[in-house]
């Protein structure tokens, strides 16, 4: 995805206050954020990666009237045809921020760390950006601003602490068949220690983990885990993703 450059359609001559998509917005913010080739590239890579979120997944947020707009213009042939992205506004990006950061970015999309990171920072940039526009106002984006701020920090630290538990129980545990799997909660953190509650279910802990682990986590994130009991305690032994909350 690197080396892949975007194709994003130029109209300069639509009114932005009667006819501005979600498509037209990002292909301008690109456009005024493309100052050295690296910073083309990154951009382009968060924006891809936001549009195809949004195009695929964003319909869920959608009420009935605009879902059914939606279907209709998908299932359309010709210039009626349109994607999420040339059928709605910008007023649709904050609203689909947490989603998209929160989820897309960790279950759906092999993301680095940096990656991670980038993508955050572009989605604060691009908010601001929005209200400098006058695109939005400044409550519009109030929410989606703080929210990508703690994400450019936390996604990161949540990358590399499944990374660590990866490894630690690749070199310790082998093939252990774990006697608790399941989506859990963070409920306390101790140097070296979890407590975590599931969905249903009882609390269970302290589940034993380098400090190193215990150091990037933090209380009300959630983790996709599996634990093995030993004596008192519990061993973290897989966790498929981990995310920030």
């Amino acid at each position: 995805m690197a080396g892949k450059v975007i194709q994003f359609p130029t109209n300069r001559g639509d009114d932005k206050h009667s006819s501005v998509t979600i498509e037209k917005v990002l292909a301008e913010f690109c456009e005024e954020h493309s100052g050295s080739e690296k910073a083309k590239q990154e951009c382009e890579r968060s924006v891809e990666l936001f549009m195809n979120f949004l195009n695929d997944y964003a319909y869920m947020g959608l009420d009935e009237k605009n879902r059914q707009k939606l279907e209709r213009h998908e299932n359309a042939r010709g210039p009626k045809h349109k994607t999420f992205c040339q059928l709605f506004g910008p007023e649709q990006i904050p609203r689909n921020m947490d989603n998209f950061l929160h989820d897309f970015l960790i279950s759906k999309v092999l993301c680095s760390q940096a990656l991670l990171q980038s993508t955050a920072k572009m989605t604060e940039r691009l908010c601001l950006w929005l209200q400098q526009k006058s695109y939005l106002d400044a409550k519009e984006i109030k929410d989606a601003v703080l929210l990508a701020k703690k994400a450019a920090i936390q996604l990161p630290k949540a990358e590399k602490a499944a990374q660590l538990i990866w490894r630690e129980s690749e070199s310790k545990f082998g093939q252990i068949e774990p006697d608790e799997v399941g989506h859990m909660r963070i409920e306390r953190i101790e140097p070296g220690k979890l407590w975590l509650r599931p969905y249903e279910g009882k609390y269970l802990g302290p589940v034993v983990v380098s400090e190193e682990i215990s150091e990037l986590l933090g209380v009300g994130w959630e983790i996709n885990c599996g634990l093995k009991k030993k004596g008192k305690t519990w061993l973290l032994i897989e966790a498929i993703n981990i995310y920030p909350r």
